[in-house]
């Protein structure tokens, strides 16, 4: 809407736009919420961390290389990830009455950023 009312682009086009870039945002955003807890909290317990910038040198690509260093530098993420997983499959089909978790606005938001943290290496190209 704000390029459409600064007369940048025509509204249909706007719209269009923004719907292009609505699913690398919604990963993104719902994709960094587990680093930034996890730099907040080294933080608070005064952890010494660093955070890994752009690569300045040349280094060996491939797909096999980059699901190494994937696996290597989020390997923290993905062992929160898969309890998670897995305490939501028990959850939703195999837990005692009472218990058993369907609700779709329950099940929904907390799938999608498990999904979303599970994707983000591979949607930003660190592969």
């Amino acid at each position: 809407m704000l390029r459409h009312r600064l007369g940048e682009k025509v509204f249909f086009w706007s719209v269009v736009e923004t719907i292009k870039w609505t699913p690398m945002f919604i990963l993104f955003f719902g994709g960094i919420s587990f680093h930034l807890s996890a730099a907040l909290l080294c933080h608070f317990f005064s952890i010494k961390m660093e955070w890994t910038a752009t690569a300045k040198e040349v280094e060996k690509q491939g797909f096999r290389v980059g699901l190494d260093k994937i696996f290597r530098d989020f390997k923290w993420m993905y062992m929160f990830c898969i309890p998670v997983i897995g305490g939501m499959i028990y959850l939703g089909t195999t837990a005692p009455r009472g218990w058993t978790i369907t609700d779709f606005a329950a099940v929904v938001p907390l799938a999608n950023q498990i999904g979303c943290h599970a994707l983000l290496p591979f949607a930003l190209g660190l592969v």
